[in-house]
């Protein structure tokens, strides 16, 4: 099985960015209209998460692969916990400066008390990303020799 070579590849990430992001600004639109507003803070919440996975297939499309397979891993973990990250800071945010958002947490009444959840995975994101760019440079370094 032939894969398709890197710029399709990045061509399909970039094409998938821009659906999720068309539509998390879309579910933001149409969340007040949706069910007359009933569910407002749940499209809302949507469409973060929407919004998140676009972060994560344009962190996907913007770093390159490697060759290693501990180098691919650490790519797609870091995609993964950079919308993750984005996702939970975004949510966070609205909910902290009274825009109507209800998840889980919000109906809990924990919101407030994780504060510190976003920035947490944010910074478990850049440690992956430095992992991921020491293996692209020792790459780099045995391909030169």
């Amino acid at each position: 099985m032939k894969f398709p070579s890197r710029q399709v590849a990045k061509r399909i990430w970039y094409i998938l960015f821009g659906l999720f992001m068309a539509e998390a600004a879309g579910l933001f639109v149409i969340a007040p209209y949706w069910n007359g507003g009933a569910i407002v803070g749940g499209i809302h919440a949507l469409a973060c998460l929407a919004a998140g996975t676009g972060v994560t297939f344009l962190l996907l499309a913007t770093t390159d692969p490697g060759t290693a397979f501990s180098t691919r891993a650490n790519r797609y973990l870091f995609a993964v916990l950079g919308g993750t990250a984005f996702n939970l800071v975004l949510t966070w945010g609205l909910w902290a400066v009274g825009y109507p958002i209800a998840n889980g947490t919000v109906r809990r009444g924990l919101m407030a008390e994780n504060y510190w959840l976003g920035p947490a995975v944010l910074a478990y994101s850049v440690i992956v990303w430095l992992i991921y760019r020491a293996g692209l440079n020792k790459e780099s370094q045995i391909a030169k020799h």
